[in-house]
């Protein structure tokens, strides 16, 4: 490490300019990845939770007409008996 060190103090300015431009871009670069993976996490969750919620609306609309037919049902069977 100490010899790393030393050889860094020992290059020219531009290139430890240089070193630290790399660093720092590698740096970013892993920094991006790492936020688009969460983006995609984000999007993907998004998406199970838009489509849980359109499930929901529909078994809803479902339950509903289903009880709007027991009730015609009945309306019916009531009006067949008079």
């Amino acid at each position: 490490m100490k010899l790393l060190l030393d050889m860094y103090k020992s290059a020219p300015k531009e290139q430890r300019d240089k070193v630290q431009l790399m660093a720092a871009e590698r740096k970013s670069k892993a920094e991006l990845e790492e936020l688009r993976g969460r983006w995609r996490e984000l999007e993907e969750r998004e998406r199970r939770e838009s489509k849980k919620l359109a499930d929901e609306e529909a078994l809803r609309r479902l339950r509903h007409s289903e009880e709007q037919i027991e009730h015609l049902q009945r309306r019916l069977a009531a009006t067949k008996q008079v």
